[in-house]
């Protein structure tokens, strides 16, 4: 509904055991990170990202049992949420969770609001190594608020993803956002839909207001035009070739600080893959995303 405030809060939290810190200090900054526009929300989606290390056996471990199965996830969604709680429970209560592996998504909604929010329903969705393991995916939440008993309702979805890392996995990015959100791509691997879902699939798009949020790793695009050709690719094995990217990889690096000294965000984001990859029409067509205006 028109006026409806959503506050989205996420963080990679890169494996962090919040039991192994000071109290006082984590729950201060949690109190930081959430900021006052939390409090202040109907409703507040925070998302985690890498809540346990993503190593080789815990992936493999982690996304063949339930979370509530897994004694080190439950341990540290259970810590996160007493320190979300500890900030929010006076304005807030906690309408759902989901996770998978080293995803956690947390949805609060407001204890006093103009809006009757009914309670959410979640689904999750694998995307690593073809939809088998959780090590990439997302989770979801789908909300339906309307404003007074007899409003009309209109639906939020809540996306929390972590997509394909590493500079040239641009193509990846842009199939797991496809197979998401249900699309056919060419360039997917994901050549079977139903193992993506864990529950009942969530149709994203079919939502009226769609948050996604995460760490989606698109990541500033190099400068050097790649060569084509299977000589080009011979080629790229050599001494001289390995020397030449080096060199190139250091001239970006350069180019990357001298705009982060100046706070040039525009030569920045003139790199930035996602923006190139919504300009195409290959992921995220139609999401407004906020000005890139920081570091």
């Amino acid at each position: 509904p028109a006026g409806m405030r959503v506050a989205a809060r996420c963080w990679n939290v890169c494996g962090l055991d919040p039991t192994s810190l000071d109290g006082a200090a984590f729950a201060s900054a949690v109190a930081e990170w959430l900021g006052e526009g939390a409090a202040a929300s109907d409703v507040a989606s925070v998302g985690l990202v890498e809540v346990v290390e993503l190593k080789p056996g815990t992936v493999v471990r982690e996304s063949f049992v339930s979370p509530e199965a897994s004694a080190l996830v439950a341990a540290r969604l259970a810590a996160w949420r007493a320190a979300l709680l500890a900030v929010l429970e006076a304005t807030h209560e906690l309408a759902c969770t989901e996770s998978l592996v080293g995803l956690a998504l947390f949805v609060f909604t407001a204890r006093v609001s103009a809006y009757d929010i009914a309670p959410a329903r979640t689904c999750r969705f694998r995307t690593g190594f073809g939809g088998l393991l959780g090590n990439k995916g997302a989770v979801a939440a789908s909300l339906a608020a309307a404003r007074g008993a007899d409003g009309e309702a209109r639906t939020l979805c809540v996306v929390h993803a972590h997509l394909a890392s590493d500079l040239d996995m641009l193509d990846q990015r842009n199939a797991e956002y496809a197979a998401i959100v249900g699309a056919a791509t060419d360039a997917s691997i994901l050549s079977l839909p139903a193992a993506l879902g864990d529950d009942d699939a969530l149709d994203v798009l079919a939502h009226d207001v769609v948050v996604w949020q995460g760490d989606l790793n698109y990541r500033l695009a190099s400068t050097k035009a790649p060569e084509a050709g299977l000589g080009a690719f011979l080629a790229s094995f050599g001494p001289a070739a390995r020397e030449a990217a080096r060199e190139d990889d250091a001239r970006d690096d350069a180019a990357v600080r001298e705009a982060l000294a100046a706070g040039d965000w525009a030569a920045l984001a003139a790199r930035d893959q996602l923006d190139a990859a919504i300009a195409r029409g290959d992921a995220f067509v139609g999401f407004r995303e906020a000005p890139k205006e920081f570091p």
